[in-house]
C-alpha cells in the first residue's frame, strides 16, 4: 500500500513556518482540527480556540480560505498554508 502523507507548511503572519504531515486526501475539516492540534500542542501557544484560528491557501494569485467542509482539500506537497490567530475572544 502506497503512502499517503504529504509534507506541507503552515505559515504564521510572523514569518514563523511549521511543517506538518498529513494524509493527501484529507478533507477541509480534517485539515483544520490537525492543523488546530498541531497549534495547541506548541509551547507558546496555551489558549487558543477553534474559532479564533483562519486557514487559507495562495490559488491563483489570490488568498482562499479553508472552510470546514467534508470536500477533499487536495493538498500539493510542500505547499504553504497560512495562519491568522484572532487574539479577540467573544
Amino acid at each position: 500500500m502506497a503512502d499517503n502523507k504529504i509534507k506541507v507548511n503552515i505559515k504564521f503572519l510572523s514569518g514563523e513556518v511549521l511543517p506538518l504531515e498529513i494524509d493527501s486526501q484529507i478533507s477541509h475539516s480534517d485539515f483544520i482540527s490537525s492543523v488546530f492540534a498541531s497549534l495547541v500542542s506548541l509551547d507558546n501557544i496555551r489558549f487558543l480556540s477553534f474559532s479564533q484560528l483562519s486557514i487559507s491557501r495562495f490559488v491563483e494569485n489570490e488568498f482562499v480560505s479553508i472552510e470546514p467542509l467534508s470536500k477533499l482539500l487536495l493538498p500539493q506537497p510542500d505547499e504553504t498554508f497560512y495562519i491568522y490567530i484572532d487574539p479577540s475572544t467573544y
